[in-house]
């Protein structure tokens, strides 16, 4: 059984196939896109548990795809990884909701599955609290009555 299911949004083929199969290596169940629109509409499609996307797409800005995909689905894991350092183009894309921001060239791939692995822990922590806050406040109902 596959780690996670990953949805890559990249334009660069070469970048996308050594990312892919990187993470095919790790038992991550992997979907590409090389277009925004048609990443979003697979990510409408497969509901993957993280989305690594770049900035720099051919059809729409990676900005605009993390917009579009988290008025969605605002708890989505989504990692850019981009070759633009501009403070900018990271801030902005942390301000719609960005988890990560990794830089190409990465030094290693192993920093992908890093961060990968690390949204994967937030985003199941978040879950978790909300499931025992809900049920803390069922129980608080419960003695109240």
């Amino acid at each position: 059984m596959s780690q996670a299911r990953v949805l890559v949004i990249e334009d660069d083929i070469v970048f996308q196939e050594l990312v892919s199969s990187y993470l095919n290596q790790l038992d991550y169940d992997v979907q590409c896109a090389t277009r925004g629109e048609e990443g979003i509409t697979l990510c409408q499609r497969q509901m993957p548990d993280i989305i690594l996307c770049d900035l720099h797409l051919p059809d729409v800005s990676g900005l605009q795809v993390i917009e579009k995909l988290l008025t969605s689905t605002a708890d989505l894991p989504i990692i850019v990884v981009s070759a633009s350092e501009s403070m900018n183009d990271i801030r902005e894309a942390v301000r719609l909701g960005a988890w990560d921001y990794l830089v190409k060239p990465l030094d290693s791939l192993a920093i992908l599955n890093q961060s990968i692995q690390h949204c994967l822990k937030r985003y199941q922590l978040e879950e978790t609290y909300l499931h025992d806050r809900w049920e803390l406040d069922d129980h608080i109902d419960v003695l109240y009555q």
